[in-house]
C-alpha cells in the first residue's frame, strides 16, 4: 500500500460539471452528507412552506376593498379628488365674478376721476371769469376764491380716483390670473381622477405573481428532494 493510500481519508464521490470543473461530494452515508442533506431539507421545506402561504394569499378571493385595501383607498382618493375639483371650480367662479366686479369698479373709478378733473378745470375757468374789475373793485372775488378752492379739491379727488382705478385694475388682473390658475389646477385634477377612475385590475398581476412564485418554488422542491435522499441513503456499496 502506498503512503498516499495510507493517509488519504474515505474516497469522496466525484462528479464533473458540464463546463469541465470537477465537483467532489461527501461519501454516501457519511456524517457530512447527512448534515448537508439536513440543511437542504430545511431550506427546501421552508421555501415550499413560504410558497404555499404566498400562493394562498394570492389566490384568496378579494373583497370589495381589493387586495391590501387598495380598491377602498382608490375610491377614497377619487372621492377626495371630486370634492377638491368641485371646491376649485367654485373658487374659480368666485374669482371670475370678483374679476368682473373689480374691472367694473376700476372703470367707474377712472370715469369718476376724469369727470372730477374736468370739473376742476371748469371751476378754475369760472373762477377766472369772475375776477373782473368794476370801477376799481372786484365784486365777485369771494365767489372766485370759493370756486378756486372747489377746483383744488376736485383735482385732488381726481388724482385719488385715478390712483384707485389703477390699483383696482391691478387687483383685477391678479384675480384674473388667479382664476386662470385655478382653472388649470381643476383640469389637472380631472385628468388625475380620470386615470384612476376605473377599478384596479388584479387578474394579470395574480398570474404574474403566481408564475414568479412557481419559478422560485422549483429550487426549493429540488433542495427538499435531494435533502431527503441524502438523509435516508440506500445501502452503502462495499
Amino acid at each position: 500500500m502506498t503512503p498516499d493510500a495510507e493517509t488519504r481519508p474515505s474516497r469522496p464521490t466525484r462528479g464533473a460539471a458540464p463546463w469541465g470543473v470537477r465537483i467532489e461530494l461527501p461519501r454516501r452515508g457519511s456524517t457530512e452528507r447527512r448534515r448537508l442533506g439536513l440543511v437542504l431539507t430545511a431550506f427546501g421545506g421552508t421555501g415550499l412552506l413560504l410558497f404555499g402561504i404566498a400562493l394562498a394569499f394570492v389566490a384568496a378571493p378579494v373583497g370589495d376593498d381589493g387586495p391590501l385595501g387598495l380598491e377602498a383607498q382608490r375610491r377614497q382618493l377619487v372621492a377626495m379628488l371630486d370634492a377638491s375639483s368641485a371646491a376649485i371650480a367654485d373658487a374659480e367662479t368666485a374669482a371670475a365674478n370678483v374679476d368682473v366686479s373689480l374691472t367694473s369698479t376700476a372703470s367707474a373709478a377712472g370715469s369718476a376721476g376724469t369727470f372730477m378733473g374736468e370739473l376742476a378745470t371748469t371751476m378754475r375757468a369760472l373762477a377766472g371769469s369772475l375776477r373782473v374789475s368794476l370801477l376799481g373793485s372786484q365784486p365777485f372775488e369771494g365767489a372766485a376764491d370759493d370756486f378756486e378752492r372747489v377746483a383744488d379739491r376736485a383735482s385732488s379727488v381726481a388724482e385719488d380716483l385715478g390712483r384707485a382705478s389703477g390699483s383696482v385694475g391691478l387687483a383685477a388682473e391678479d384675480i384674473k390670473a388667479l382664476s386662470r390658475d385655478l382653472g388649470l389646477m381643476r383640469i389637472e385634477l380631472d385628468r388625475i381622477r380620470g386615470s384612476i377612475a376605473g377599478p384596479i385590475e388584479i387578474r394579470g398581476w395574480r398570474l404574474l405573481i403566481g408564475a414568479m412564485l412557481a419559478w422560485l418554488a422549483i429550487p426549493a422542491a429540488v433542495s427538499l428532494g435531494l435533502g431527503l435522499r441524502w438523509l435516508n441513503p440506500g445501502p452503502i456499496p462495499r
